[in-house]
């Protein structure tokens, strides 16, 4: 490998390099060990203590109304492993929940104007089941969640309530009953929120319920079966399954929120103009504009429930180079921007701040086309799938009969060039250069390097050596000799730091195997995702998206959520029984053993492989505009831009 094709420039200072850690370890995830609930009795009982393991989540103190004649409870949080759903008794969680402002507080009178710049954000729709974008609203402050996340004193994250006062949990852990806050208005007149909302919209963008439902977040919401309402403010939620992940993952917009939509907007104007229209929800802010590879443009919601913004508008435009978004936030144009990872050191030595809350980009490598289930893994219908096998990554364990096999001759072919293709890749050459030492290599796609699963297997179990000799051995032995007829085709997205990575793989690819890849720049809505969403693509690409080691991400590798719903572009029947097995068992041990089962898989057959990680977000001119605060979150959304109504114009 000509290490000189790659080469970036000079090296970062060690001061730079220190406040980047420092900005970094400020938006990780760390946890700390609290007691999370306190359990109130009206007589003095005995008290248990048990462990309830959760993974590296910080829940809030909470109050448990515990019938008498039971033993009272009391949870410990422990970080190793994942969080044990509540199964033996009925619990009723009451907590701290936001509330209008009293006459006391301060009276705020949204003014400004907050200007942003972004690599690209994608388009919406007020009708949620074709919304396939919509996971952009609550993070924009449009839409809120039935619950959030917020960092305590120590920097854990936490699962706070939004939408809702409190819970209780059934004793079996079959449902839950959700208070709905009162006072809640939607936009443009269209009334106060209830129990019909929230029922009526979850109904309807969860692929359980509706399999026609193409929302985004709707069809990750894969333990809900169906809603009900129970009163006016109170809804019940009946679970396929529950589990110490399924609020947090799955109802804040830790990775993707879901917003509440207006049933008396569909009823009095129907699904044609909701669709034609701004999307009716309850945030601090309603869109104004949103105009693809434009403009996005919100307005202040005065008086909301919740948090009344301080700036009067917000204009987010789309800027798809990275040089121009650094100028107009130099220049003044823009009080924040989406800021390329090379341009990160010199701009926080100018003086500029990263956003509040940052995340790690994840780069991996993902193999589609292998489409290896025949029954429907939520209806136990027949699947038809086509099995391309002229795609040299791509397997059919069924063309040899009806029965499962990884025998076939192209489930063994297609191993080993996704193998090849995985092992000529110099990660940490990638990390050094590409992202100018502020990354790190990784072998795992899905889970962070620094989670607890990852930290006791991972560097040595799930390993991936820099081997161009053992690759082109594998390419030979699959009929490849020397690269010929292999022609990767790889779906990179138009620009960022993705794009570059693609670019120095296939350099690497090109020098070391002989072959040449072609790349797809288009837009991520233009052809990749209807193609992962129909089960149709047999691209490679970088695969979405970073998460726990343990929560149950196996649902984005099976068919449950088809039609509509998203997958990686793999679909495999080890995947469905594993989060059929997760999702039923709340034993720590048991977690971690499927744990550890679906990342061996995932490495043994080279279907999904990391490659490396990095720091990204927004930045801003702390001159201009200051966050009180930013909700975490995990999966890049606008650039890193978001919590407008905790934002403030200081010129």
């Amino acid at each position: 490998m000509n290490r000189r094709k790659l080469a970036t420039g000079g090296a970062l200072s060690l001061i730079l390099m220190a406040m980047f850690a420092f900005a970094i370890a400020c938006g990780g995830t760390e946890v700390r060990e609290v007691e999370v609930v306190k359990v109130v009795e009206k007589q003095v009982p005995v008290e248990v203590v048990k462990e309830v393991t959760v993974e590296k989540i910080v829940i809030q103190e909470s109050i448990k109304e515990v019938p008498i004649e039971v033993e009272v409870v009391k949870e410990v949080l422990r970080t190793e492993i994942v969080e044990k759903p509540i199964t033996k008794i009925t619990t009723k969680i009451v907590v701290a929940t936001p509330t209008p402002a009293d006459a006391s507080a301060e009276v705020i009178v949204p003014a400004g104007t907050f200007n942003g710049a972004i690599a690209n954000y994608s388009p919406i729709t007020g009708w949620g089941p074709s919304c396939t974008a919509c996971s952009q609203l609550v993070g924009a402050s449009v839409g809120e969640g039935l619950f959030t996340t917020a960092r305590d004193e120590t920097g854990g994250i936490g699962l706070s309530p939004w939408l809702v006062t409190e819970w209780e949990v059934s004793s079996d852990g079959s449902y839950s009953d959700f208070t709905i806050q009162e006072g809640v208005q939607f936009h443009q007149n269209f009334g106060e929120m209830t129990a019909e909302d929230v029922v009526w919209y979850f109904n309807l963008i969860n692929t359980n319920s509706n399999p026609d439902s193409k929302h985004d977040t709707g069809v990750q919401i894969f333990d809900l079966e169906i809603s009900e309402v129970l009163e006016p403010y109170k809804a019940r939620f009946h679970w396929l399954g529950y589990g110490g992940y399924t609020l947090m993952q799955e109802f804040t917009d830790l990775q993707e929120g879901v917003e509440v939509l207006s049933k008396r907007a569909f009823e009095e104007k129907g699904q044609e103009w909701m669709a034609d229209n701004p999307p009716i929800a309850t945030g601090p802010y309603e869109v104004q504009k949103w105009v693809d590879d434009e403009e996005i443009r919100l307005i202040a919601v005065p008086d909301h429930w919740s948090k009344t913004p301080y700036i009067s508008r917000v204009s987010i435009l789309h800027v798809g180079e990275a040089s121009t978004r650094r100028a107009m936030l130099e220049s003044g144009q823009s009080h924040a921007a989406e800021i390329g990872l090379k341009d990160m050191p010199a701009m926080v030595a100018d003086g500029y701040k990263l956003a509040p809350e940052i995340i790690q980009g994840h780069h991996n490598l993902s193999f589609n086309g292998n489409y290896w289930e025949n029954i429907h893994a939520s209806t136990g219908e027949a699947l038809e799938r086509t099995r391309d096998t002229s795609v040299p990554w791509v397997g059919d364990p069924y063309e040899d009969g009806d029965t499962y096999s990884a025998d076939t001759a192209s489930m063994v072919n297609s191993q080993k060039v996704r193998k090849a293709l995985t092992q000529a890749i110099d990660r940490q050459l990638l990390a050094d250069t590409v992202l100018s030492s502020l990354g790190w290599p990784i072998t795992v796609g899905h889970m962070a390097t620094d989670d607890p699963l990852y930290l006791k297997y991972g560097a040595d179990r799930w390993s991936i050596p820099y081997d161009p000799a053992a690759s082109n051995a594998l390419l030979t032995d699959a009929g490849f000799d020397g690269g010929e007829g292999l022609t990767p085709r790889v779906w990179t997205g138009p620009s960022g730091t993705a794009v570059e990575l693609w670019d120095a793989i296939g350099v690497m690819w090109q020098t070391d195997l002989g072959i040449t890849a072609e790349f797809d720049r288009t837009d991520y809505y233009a052809n990749h995702r209807p193609a992962i969403v129909a089960r149709t693509s047999t691209q490679i690409h970088s695969a979405c998206c970073g998460g726990m080691g343990l929560w149950p991400m196996e649902w984005s590798y099976t068919s449950g959520n088809y039609p509509g719903g998203y997958g990686v572009g793999i679909e495999t029947p080890t995947h469905t029984r594993l989060l059929a097995l997760k999702k039923s068992t709340s034993e720590p041990e048991a977690v971690e053993a499927l744990g550890v089962e679906q990342f061996d898989f995932l490495h043994e057959t080279a279907l999904h492989t990391g490659v490396a990680r990095y720091p990204a977000g927004a930045m801003y001119n702390p001159n201009t505009v200051m966050w009180e605060t930013m909700r975490p979150y995990q999966w890049g959304k606008m650039g890193g831009l978001r919590s407008f109504e905790h934002a403030r114009l200081l010129e």
